[in-house]
């Protein structure tokens, strides 16, 4: 899950930056990295497998959270669940332009760390919730079926 931020991170930090003339008077000249030979390559296998990771994540996620609530809230769970999701993204999505502006190393940086972040946790077992049927346990929860 981290790899490809971290690769992309790393190319868009130590690359070349190029000159390119401002467009009007009142716009300074903009310097944006240029990736050439193997680095321009391996920097669109990671943005691809970037992209596919948090593609293919979103079906899965969908999967564990409709089996991880009971039948009786699982609608506003997963309506709470969705209107998360889509704040999480309009945060992300306003946010990236801004640090894009300062430079792709620290954008794909960020989230590197946040990855990496949640990878550990993800490991530790910590946002893993030990009573659910997907916890690290892998016991059933303890929720009584509606009768």
């Amino acid at each position: 899950m981290s790899v490809a931020p971290v690769t992309l991170a790393y190319l868009f930090g130590t690359a070349p930056l190029a000159e390119v003339a401002a467009t009007s008077t009142c716009e300074a000249p903009r310097r944006p990295p240029t990736l050439t030979g193997s680095s321009a390559d391996i920097a669109l296998v990671a943005a691809n497998g970037f992209v596919f990771v948090g593609f293919s994540r979103g079906p899965v996620a969908w999967g564990l959270l409709g089996a991880r609530f009971p039948n009786r809230i699982r609608a506003m769970a997963l309506s709470a669940a969705a209107s998360a999701q889509s704040l999480a993204t309009f945060v992300v999505s306003s946010a990236f332009p801004p640090l894009a502006a300062h430079g792709l190393g620290l954008a794909y940086g960020l989230c590197a760390i946040l990855a990496i972040g949640l990878s550990v946790l993800r490991l530790d077992g910590r946002a893993a919730d030990p009573g659910s049927p997907t916890g690290a346990d892998g016991a059933h929860s303890g929720v009584p079926a509606p009768v």
